[in-house]
């Protein structure tokens, strides 16, 4: 085995590392209390509207797949695949603030 063939792994644990440290280095930013409500409290009411923003990721993705085999594209075609992950991406940014209007929630919170 040369080094070439364990460069990747290497390559990995030094990143996952460093993610690592990072996180833990940041954690002390994140703040664990809003307004006198805790984050599990906040996870608990807002639990809807986080299952809504991921089936909206999870529909993205596999609507990009079904593009794919449904939507008379060619395999190397970009497109859907871009379709998809636009999708994925900004459902959920748009679906959050959304849902807490629906709802008449503060969108902090």
């Amino acid at each position: 085995m040369t080094f070439e063939d364990i460069r990747p792994i290497l390559s990995g644990l030094v990143g996952g590392a460093i993610a690592i440290a990072l996180g833990n280095a940041l954690a002390k930013w994140i703040p664990t209390s809003l307004n006198d409500k805790t984050a599990d409290t906040l996870l608990m009411e807002n639990r809807n509207a986080i299952r809504v923003a991921n089936s909206l990721s999870v529909i993205g993705l596999f609507g990009a797949l079904a593009l794919y085999q449904f939507g008379g594209f060619s395999r190397h075609d970009w497109r859907p695949l871009a379709l998809g992950f636009g999708f994925l991406l900004i459902a959920p940014l748009l679906s959050l603030p959304l849902f807490s209007v629906v709802t008449k929630r503060r969108s902090k919170e």
